[in-house]
C-alpha cells in the first residue's frame, strides 16, 4: 500500500497532468490516477483521446520534474515510480 509520503509527494505533478489536460481540452475525469506499492499509474480512460501524444508528454515532465520515474505499460498506462524506488548510481 502506498504511504501518505507517496501522496503528498504526487499532489504537485498530479495538479499539473490535471491543468495539462484541461489546456488539451481533455476532460480531468478522463485521468484515471491509481496509487501502487512503488508509486501511481495514471492513464486516459478513453484511449481514443485526441492529443494523446502530448498529455503523455505533460505526465512525463511534471512528474520527472520533482524526481519520479516514469515508464510506459504495454497496455498504454504510464507507470510513475516514488523517487525513493529509483535506483541509485
Amino acid at each position: 500500500m502506498p504511504d501518505a509520503r507517496f501522496i503528498a509527494s504526487a499532489a504537485e505533478p498530479i495538479t499539473a497532468t490535471l491543468a495539462a489536460a484541461g489546456d488539451l481540452g481533455i476532460p480531468s475525469a478522463y485521468v484515471l490516477v491509481s496509487y501502487h506499492a512503488h508509486g501511481c499509474t495514471i492513464r486516459l480512460d478513453d484511449r481514443r483521446a485526441a492529443r494523446r501524444e502530448e498529455f503523455e508528454h505533460a505526465v512525463r515532465t511534471a512528474f520527472t520534474a520533482e524526481g519520479w520515474g516514469v515508464s510506459p505499460r504495454q497496455n498504454g498506462d504510464l507507470d510513475l515510480r516514488h523517487p525513493s524506488f529509483l535506483r541509485r548510481p
